[in-house]
């Protein structure tokens, strides 16, 4: 019994130890260690957009607060290097960086222009080229679940908006050209049958990168270094008309000060000034934001006015990125509504992760991967697995300093094949906030997302099993792009020849060397000493690897010595968009007397036409009949008829 005793102490002693070796290792790992499962919970809405809800401002412009709290970032500030010494007074049009001002007219757009206005002066401050895009494309193309958006006679231009619902249109479809879809207040009344341009615009510029920068009035110098790096700034701000003040020296001012309530305009900040008085009497200090608003060029400072520094309950500062708009690119996405609320288990910490299939349109790479933070000084741990949860294929890890949109490019592009499944996953950490998911969710008569199960998961720890968010009705706004390998044909001649002896009809052959289809109806070009004398039309469809043969039949060849440059050039017209379009000629040199065909009339070519003349039947292995010509291809290929 004592010897029992004695092993039953010395496994469980043993069994202690093994205990805590693994958890140490799993604690040293980053895993942790798993204890009875925590359920995913949600943060609480923006209390600003729950009152709007309850009591809409009575001044209304066009801006509501959007739904994802973001309370929490006035304590949690960007972790920042030193700031540089800023001039005290700023302005970007100064500089030729800001566009003309636009007026809404009668509609509560004020969220698309104040965002757009933001896109144009990055486009301008980056290539220097002047854009106007089409305000009327973003206030009918945000996604249909925003079902208020789109529910009444009056939508979309009483319903109101806020900019991560126009950039939201920015990310997914890029912007057009305003002369593309111009702005028309009438037809922004369209009760339902509002229809988005779509395929009939092409995209110009693609925003893939929204940052917060500050959701409230006080953080004055981050602001500022924001300005003055990244360009004009999108912000929101409480409009009262009883406190725009006309001042004698600067004009009109906008001092709301103590603000209570919460914004209702969207507009864009192009500069500062800290000499501009505070005209509220209740409003010690000077200084001022420069303002560029949408009420048309006569309204304010010629369109513009000053909004006092601390006033006006300031909000969603904000910046965009942006690319050019890449259509063999393709964003997969659960989230057609985007980031509504934050969820996690009231840690800092919690993982994502999403499945998509591979779009049927054929191979490709995957890129990048797109995704909401919510909250400042962010890191992440990105994974790629094929297929359900499968084998890895990537793994990378980096920090985000603020709140917003981020397109993560992969340290490597993912080849992917037309069909594949592929998981996404990302271990997220927010430091000071235990919500660090972003999730779209429901809410009754104001958004209806669909919810997909078995496509998108969390869990706590890596050591805890995955949980289908559509248990809980949410989708992970969780992204990846993937450009697809674009289909193109590459017509390319391959043969020409002539008929003998002193003139003929010059035929062809057209193959196509590319992987996508040429559709039948363009012309092959004859080119002699390099003028166009004849066209032949491609009458059918050219898939890859055929070929079609033609002749120039309306055009006969007269050799003119001492020799004919001789050029066929498929698709002349450039009709059929091609992979490659410098590759479409085929030039022949024709030269008398050159009899072996090595480019030059020697006397062994003169020999052997002297010995043709006396015997009929000498052989001169050469195309040329009675009178001798010369074909030569310029790449150096030869051909023996």
């Amino acid at each position: 019994m004592e010897n029992e005793n004695r092993i039953t102490k010395s496994v469980a002693i043993v069994s202690v130890t093994l205990f805590i070796m693994v958890s140490a290792l799993l604690l040293f790992a980053g895993i942790g260690v798993c204890s009875a499962t925590k359920l995913p919970q949600s943060d609480s809405l923006n209390p600003d957009f729950l009152s709007y809800l309850k009591n809409p401002s009575r001044e209304f412009y066009g801006y509501i607060p959007p739904p994802v709290n973001r309370k929490h970032l006035a304590t949690i500030p960007v972790s920042v290097a030193t700031p540089v010494k800023l001039p005290a007074r700023f302005d970007w049009r100064d500089y030729g960086m800001v566009t003309p001002v636009k007026d809404q007219g009668s509609c509560g757009t004020c969220w698309v222009f104040g965002t757009t206005s933001v896109l144009e002066s990055d486009v301008l401050l980056s290539e220097n080229i002047s854009y106007d895009f089409s305000e009327q494309s973003v206030a009918l193309c945000v996604d249909r679940s925003w079902i208020y958006l789109y529910d009444d006679s009056t939508d979309p231009c009483q319903a109101g908006g806020s900019s991560t619902l126009a950039s939201s249109v920015f990310i997914k479809r890029g912007s057009v050209q305003e002369s593309c879809n111009p702005y028309n207040t009438y037809a922004l009344n369209c009760d339902g049958s509002c229809v988005c341009d779509n395929d009939s615009c092409p995209g110009v510029k693609e925003v893939d990168g929204y940052r917060l920068v500050a959701d409230s009035a006080t953080e004055i110098e981050a602001i500022k270094t924001a300005v003055y790096n990244h360009g004009p700034l999108i912000v929101a701000y409480q409009h009262n008309s009883n406190y725009l003040y006309n001042d004698p020296v600067y004009g009109y001012i906008h001092d709301n000060y103590p603000c209570i309530g919460f914004a209702n305009h969207l507009v864009s900040i192009v500069g500062w000034n800290d000499s501009v008085p505070h005209p509220n009497p209740g409003h010690g200090g000077t200084g001022a934001w420069i303002v560029k608003n949408s009420w048309g060029p006569d309204w304010g400072n010629n369109g513009y006015f000053y909004l006092a520094y601390s006033s006006s309950c300031t909000s969603e500062v904000a910046y965009l990125l942006y690319k050019a708009d890449n259509p063999d690119e393709e964003l997969l996405y659960w989230d057609e509504a985007g980031h509504i609320t934050s969820v996690g288990y009231r840690d800092d910490s919690a993982w994502v992760a999403n499945v998509f299939t591979a779009p049927d349109s054929g191979t490709g790479d995957l890129t990048h991967v797109d995704f909401w933070t919510t909250s400042n000084n962010a890191e992440y741990e990105l994974y790629v697995w094929d297929d359900f949860f499968g084998s890895q294929l990537a793994h990378q890890s980096g920090s985000l300093q603020e709140y917003g949109y981020y397109s993560i490019p992969l340290n490597y592009a993912i080849p992917i094949y037309a069909g594949q499944r592929f998981t996404i996953g990302v271990k997220m950490t927010t430091p000071g906030y235990g919500y660090p998911i972003a999730v779209e969710k429901g809410i009754p008569k104001v958004v209806k997302p669909p919810i997909q199960s078995n496509v998108s998961f969390i869990r706590h720890k890596a050591c805890d099993s995955w949980t289908d968010l559509a248990d809980y009705g949410w989708n992970a706004c969780l992204r990846a792009r993937v450009t697809r390998e674009e289909k193109k044909p590459d017509l390319r001649v391959t043969a020409t020849w002539t008929c003998w002896h002193d003139n003929c009809t010059i035929c062809y052959t057209v193959t196509n060397i590319g992987n996508g289809t040429a559709p039948a109806g363009h012309n092959t070009t004859l080119f002699v000493d390099g003028v166009a004398v004849a066209h032949d039309l491609v009458v059918v469809n050219l898939a890859t690897n055929t070929s079609y043969t033609g002749c120039f039949k309306e055009y006969n060849w007269t050799y003119t010595p001492p020799d004919d440059n001789i050029t066929v050039c498929a698709d002349n017209d450039n009709i059929v968009a091609e992979s490659n379009e410098t590759n479409n000629c085929f030039t022949n040199m024709w030269k008398c007397g050159d009899v072996n065909m090595d480019g030059e009339v020697t006397i062994g070519d003169v020999g052997k036409v002297w010995n043709r003349y006396l015997d009929p039947g000498y052989e001169l292995n050469c195309c040329c009949g009675a009178d001798l010509f010369f074909y030569k291809n310029i790449h150096e290929e030869r051909r023996r008829w």
